[in-house]
């Protein structure tokens, strides 16, 4: 997966969406639950392209991927529903917990907004690239 917004990857579910009818937050739900657990369990290894800020539910898609990678000087990662006094869903949590370290989950649960350097550091990401030319390589 690769995003091609101009600053964020994803910031998430669409909220004016949910907001015009109740159904429509159920089934975007289900939907991106079945996508999850597509790509956890698909035969080959899947990559995600953090072109900027993956933000909710696009850092969580990402996470469901194998590899992650970040622009080198753009984005952050943050569980901003967290921010709002929502609960992570159990099945995020879940794929937190089995991909990433207990005491980052930790942090992440406090609705943290980690920095690309930093989510390097802590293992959000795995690596970084500089542009296009970058990826091919």
């Amino acid at each position: 997966s690769i995003g091609t917004g101009k600053k964020h990857f994803s910031s998430g579910f669409d909220l004016p969406y949910w907001m015009a009818d109740f159904n429509n937050m159920k089934a975007s739900i289900k939907r991106f639950q079945e996508l999850m657990a597509r790509l956890l369990e698909f035969s080959m290894p899947t990559m995600c392209v953090f072109n900027g800020s993956a933000i909710a539910g696009g850092y969580i898609f990402g996470l469901c991927h194998d590899y992650r990678i970040m622009h080198e000087s753009t984005g952050a990662i943050c569980l901003s529903e967290l921010k709002l006094g929502l609960a992570l869903p159990y099945p995020y949590m879940k794929v937190c917990a089995a991909k990433l370290d207990p005491g980052i989950c930790t942090r992440l649960a406090c609705a943290i907004t980690v920095q690309q350097p930093e989510a390097l550091k802590d293992r959000l990401i795995d690596t970084t690239y500089a542009d296009a030319n970058d990826l091919q390589n």
